[in-house]
């Protein structure tokens, strides 16, 4: 029988890994993902890249410091039917 690793005590080893208790919160705004113009000429799919785009580059420059993550659901609700996809390769 496996044993799952509970949340709690994958926050407690990453803690102790980084030596910190920062939260990085992930918000893909959509004025800070593409700008006006690119916005109204963008697919569905293209804003959830750019979403995904965005979220993953605040991980890969703060993955040294951070204990953790946390994305806002709402960001990616706001994204439509692929949104809820986004939040999860995230």
């Amino acid at each position: 029988m496996a044993t799952e690793t509970s949340f709690f005590s994958k926050l407690e080893a990453r803690v102790a890994e980084v030596n910190s208790l920062l939260c990085i919160g992930l918000d893909p705004h959509s004025k800070e993902i593409l700008s006006a113009d690119e916005s109204s000429k963008a697919t569905p799919q293209e804003k959830c890249d750019a979403a995904f785009t965005f979220c993953k580059t605040i991980i890969d420059a703060t993955l040294p410091y951070a204990a953790c993550y946390k994305p806002n659901a709402a960001f990616f609700e706001a994204l439509g039917d692929n949104g809820a996809t986004t939040l999860v390769r995230v």
